[in-house]
């Protein structure tokens, strides 16, 4: 369904274009942004900018889509878009209800998240991992739960390979998150821990990580809050 909704802006130019040159032209722009918006919402590329890059692709997409049925109606020859057929017709037609649409889903989205933050995502595993030699997984696991806050965490259990005891297990997890940008203090519980803000623009939000010895072994514990 979300693929659909990208690919849409690519049926409405394929309905309202008259001309071969502009067509194509219009028709490889939108192309590229749809393929842009697909990677980002799948997360292949830039997923600290993932909302940002999305709703600026999106804007760009509805600008290139006015400004293809503009060039081609200021064109010597070509037909007013009104009186060039049912195709043409509900091309503009389809066009103008995805340019209100879109530019009204991205004002909305836009003011959402400046004045509530972005949303709460999964923690990419990414903030932990690759380990230090001598450590290994011995779980990943990811979720997320609703209440007052929705709160999503990934929880990564930790082992030595060379027969550590979890204390120096967690020494070397501390040295490696503080080697990798992260400032750990300890809590009450005993456990380290330590935020910081990640992203871009409309993507910024405050990740949380803590490295845990308990009962079960070593954990790292990364989560991300919902502000909404």
């Amino acid at each position: 369904m979300i693929i659909l909704s990208f690919v849409f802006p690519l049926v409405c130019w394929a309905l309202a274009a008259r001309t071969f040159r502009v067509g194509w032209i219009i028709g490889t722009v939108l192309g590229l942004c749809v393929m842009a918006e697909i990677a980002l919402a799948e997360e292949w590329i830039l997923a600290g900018a993932k909302v940002t890059l999305l709703l600026v692709f999106a804007l760009a997409t509805v600008a290139v889509l006015i400004a293809g049925i503009v060039v081609e109606g200021r064109r010597v020859g070509v037909r007013k878009l009104r009186s060039s057929g049912v195709r043409s017709v509900l091309g503009l037609i389809l066009s103008a209800l995805y340019c209100v649409i879109g530019l009204g889903y991205i004002l909305l989205m836009a003011f959402l998240l400046v004045v509530n933050g972005p949303l709460a995502s999964t923690p990419s595993s990414a903030e932990v991992l690759p380990l230090p030699a001598g450590l290994a997984v011995a779980g990943n696991r990811e979720g997320c739960g609703s209440g007052s806050q929705t709160i999503c965490s990934r929880d990564i259990q930790v082992r030595s390979t060379t027969g550590l005891p979890d204390d120096a297990v967690v020494r070397q997890l501390r040295d490696h998150l503080t080697q990798t940008g992260w400032q750990l203090a300890p809590d009450t519980d005993g456990s380290w821990n330590g935020c910081r803000a990640e992203g871009w623009l409309l993507d910024r939000q405050q990740v949380c990580v803590a490295v845990q010895d308990g009962q079960r072994g070593v954990f790292v514990l990364v989560e991300t809050t919902d502000s909404w």
